[in-house]
């Protein structure tokens, strides 16, 4: 028998099954004989599993006390130091992915595994995107940031506000965040707000007009022009062209004229944007791989929840809330839940982040045993930034 890495090669001939060198009885006990040398008589007897012994087998190498619910190599390891089973690799594997518990070691979710279903706009105003930012309080009160975001001609803006309550702002329900343009936004004003010093760690309120203007008039790579332009069928007036100023045309035109002309801006612009459009969907489709299995009405999943939760230790936090109901598949890639066992409001969600639920007679186990504190008014739970 070959061995790789202290293993035993899983490929046995029906001749070498009924070999009595290689399969023995030990006390009553049929065992595989990993040694066929008399000179090595140690480590040599491995007890044969089974098939309806071999998941009571696996729970006492994977999860034992001594062994911590190891990965497929680590468990696999720890089974044939004792036992033997045919294509145990495959039948550890299985058991592994069906394991609940071990999800509290994920730390992070694969994005891109659900279909690619494309958003296309073809014109200005035609969806529009909205958020919300928590940002640090500032001098003058404001803790909030709303953006809005042209969904075609992704002209960007910012407004400070100093909470989030109805009479202020309207937040959009939570999603699939790939699926909204404002979480890649949101990275960009930050970025640019970082850059203009430390003190706008309390007056972010006072730099967003700035980086608004540095965002619109900057060539977006989804469009091949800059937003201002694409909105307004002129490039904008920056404080460089105070100190140079842009040659004014030779001959002034009339309204219907300058009418014409920035008419004929728009229509060559907005068609080269939509060419622009495809040419990108085409070259996302290429990331996208839908290995996500079809979830129905009625299943119970586990959900991605990263929220950072004060007094706790995040290093040993579990990332995983649930178990959920799926109540309504409302989209390819949207799905409204509800909390199994805890009161709440159902929750809009992406399909990127749930896993199947495995429990044992719908047992409620880890990784959400016991679940996440509840805190009242909501500003104590911080979102962490977009994983996609």
């Amino acid at each position: 028998m070959q061995e790789v890495r202290g293993g035993v090669q899983e490929v046995i001939s029906v001749r070498q099954i009924f070999n009595p060198t290689l399969f023995v009885l030990h006390n009553g006990i049929l065992c595989y004989n990993r040694h066929t040398d008399p000179a090595k008589p140690y480590d040599a007897l491995h007890v044969c599993v089974q098939t309806v012994k071999l998941e009571e087998v696996f729970k006492i190498c994977h999860k034992g006390v001594a062994w911590g619910h190891r990965g497929v190599a680590g468990t696999l390891d720890k089974f044939q130091r004792t036992f033997f089973a045919m294509s145990a690799r495959e039948k550890i594997r299985r058991l592994v992915d069906r394991c609940n518990t071990c999800l509290a070691k994920e730390r992070s979710i694969q994005a891109k595994r659900g279909p690619h279903v494309p958003r296309t706009v073809g014109n200005v105003g035609e969806k529009v995107f909205i958020d919300l930012v928590s940002m640090s309080e500032t001098v003058r009160k404001n803790r909030y940031m709303l953006t809005v975001q042209d969904g075609f001609t992704r002209f960007a803006s910012a407004y400070p506000i100093c909470n989030k309550e109805a009479d202020f702002a309207y937040k959009n329900p939570p999603y699939n965040p790939s699926s909204n343009i404002m979480e890649r936004w949101h990275r960009t004003i930050v970025s640019i707000l970082r850059t203009m010093g430390m003190e706008m760690q309390n007056e972010w309120d006072l730099g967003v007009k700035a980086a608004c203007l540095a965002y619109n008039t900057t060539v977006h790579n989804s469009t091949g022009q800059t937003s201002f332009f694409a909105t307004f069928g002129r490039e904008a007036i920056v404080p460089i062209h105070w100190v140079y100023p842009i040659p004014k045309p030779d001959a002034e035109k009339d309204v219907t004229a300058w009418t014409e002309t920035i008419q004929e801006r728009f229509q060559t612009a907005y068609a080269g944007m939509r060419d622009k459009q495809k040419q990108t969907i085409r070259r996302n489709v290429q990331y996208y791989k839908p290995i996500l299995k079809q979830f129905n009405i009625g299943q119970w999943v586990w959900i991605f929840d990263p929220r950072i939760i004060p007094g706790s230790c995040d290093r040993l936090r579990l990332y995983w809330a649930g178990p959920y109901k799926i109540i309504w598949l409302m989209a390819p890639v949207l799905a409204e839940v509800i909390a199994v066992f805890e009161q709440g409001k159902p929750r809009i969600v992406s399909l990127d982040i749930l896993k199947e639920f495995r429990g044992e007679n719908n047992g409620h186990s880890l990784p959400s045993d016991p679940p996440h504190p509840s805190f009242q008014g909501g500003d104590e739970i911080t979102e962490i930034p977009s994983w996609s």
